[in-house]
């Protein structure tokens, strides 16, 4: 992922930037805290928009969410989303998108309106 070309990067596959500070683990504290923000934001919007991420007990939750494609093919809903700038990836017949530090809301919304086209555009076309 390259920041310079404005992508809203929402995949926890690039490496984390040492964070250097008098104490480490309230920084790692803090990111945590943020990046679970972001993707609880993340689940309450995409249930609001009919999309609802697969649910796990509050203990297990982490700032990875998992979208359910159904019958969309993978392949087609990445591409459509890299079309507009958001990388992410698809596992086991679900969308794995994982906000991380460098990530805000405006990057949440913008995977969100995203989204939500590529769904609708391939709706059910696996088979």
């Amino acid at each position: 992922m390259e920041a310079d070309r404005g992508e809203a990067c929402v995949d926890a596959g690039t490496p984390l930037v040492a964070v250097s500070a008098v104490d480490g683990s309230q920084a790692a504290r803090a990111i945590e805290t943020r990046v679970m923000a972001l993707a609880a934001m993340l689940r309450t919007e995409l249930a609001a928009r009919g999309a609802p991420a697969l649910s796990m007990d509050p203990e297990r939750e982490s700032h990875i969410v998992a979208v359910p494609l159904a019958e969309r093919d993978p392949a087609h809903v990445l591409a459509a989303l890299k079309e507009d700038g958001v990388i992410c990836s698809a596992r086991d017949g679900n969308l794995r998108i994982a906000p991380h530090v460098y990530n805000d809301e405006t990057d949440i919304r913008r995977a969100l309106t995203a989204l939500e086209a590529a769904l609708a555009r391939f709706s059910g076309d696996a088979g």
